[in-house]
């Protein structure tokens, strides 16, 4: 025998990045969840521990030994903290996926094999749920300037549920149906390598939300399609923060996002809306 052999590990098929903030109480269920219902992919479930005092790490490797953790040295936003899971992910597709979610049986199957049979797919997402079992309006239309002042200004309690306000929660959409989308709620998101690395992670000059606006409409400016997954399955606690007080820091912080996201993609497309043209 060969006195060194060199053992090699074919990488995961999917790696997920979790970001915790003193979450542990909902890490458990949604780490528990995709042990339980990833069938036969090799999943790397990476956690990234935000300065938590909670246990959150301890309580993902209780339910997943293998866990990857990634701890910060300081206090971070969504963005810079998924960043730092994607750049560590080793699998084939990666993802983000929030801990508030239980992912269900045959889901993260169901994702990868619609980006392994669509090449031309950069971006998937599943049907997320309400944990009451409805269908959560996790599908929107990009934004205009319209959506934005009917749900960042006073004018939402005039406009609540009106026009403008069900164009952008896109409250007609199909979620029946698999399909082309402008965007999805970043809760759970599931990309290629190769869209990745052509349009890049996520953008850290945003503090909070509109990352995922931001990801997918970078997807489709380089011709990645954007596509929801019908029969993919996830819950979700949507907590919706920045809706339930307009003067919120959150709102605030929403707000400020909003003006990165102009100057990066210009005031056409902010006040227009719409898919860039491929």
């Amino acid at each position: 025998m060969p006195k060194h052999v060199t053992m090699t590990t074919a990488c995961p098929d999917l790696s997920l990045v979790t970001v915790s903030t003193n979450e542990a109480h909902l890490v458990r269920e949604c780490f528990a969840s995709v042990q339980r219902n990833k069938g036969d992919l090799q999943v790397e479930h990476i956690l990234v521990d935000n300065v938590c005092t909670d246990g959150s790490a301890d309580v993902a490797r209780a339910e997943n030994p293998e866990v990857v953790v990634i701890r910060t040295p300081q206090r971070m936003g969504f963005a810079p903290n998924s960043n730092l899971g994607l750049r560590a992910a080793t699998g084939r597709f990666v993802g983000l996926l929030n801990p508030d979610t239980i992912t269900h049986a045959g889901a993260l199957q169901r994702l990868v094999t619609t980006l392994e049979e669509n090449p031309d797919i950069g971006l998937v997402g599943p049907r997320l749920l309400n944990f009451d079992g409805s269908v959560q309006l996790s599908v929107r239309r990009f934004p205009n300037l319209s959506s934005f002042l009917v749900r960042r200004t006073p004018l939402r309690s005039l406009a609540r549920n009106g026009r403008w306000d069900r164009r952008h929660l896109n409250s007609d959409f199909d979620h029946m149906r698999t399909q082309d989308v402008d965007w999805m709620l970043g809760a759970a998101l599931v990309t290629r390598r190769e869209a990745v690395d052509e349009v890049g992670i996520l953008d850290e000059g945003l503090p909070l939300y509109v990352d995922d606006i931001d990801w997918c409409l970078r997807m489709h400016k380089r011709a990645w399609r954007v596509v929801y997954v019908a029969d993919a399955e996830i819950s979700h606690i949507h907590q919706a923060v920045s809706d339930k007080k307009l003067l919120s820091r959150n709102t605030w912080l929403h707000m400020r996002s909003m003006a990165h996201f102009t100057r990066t993609h210009g005031m056409r497309q902010v006040i227009l809306g719409g898919r860039p043209a491929a």
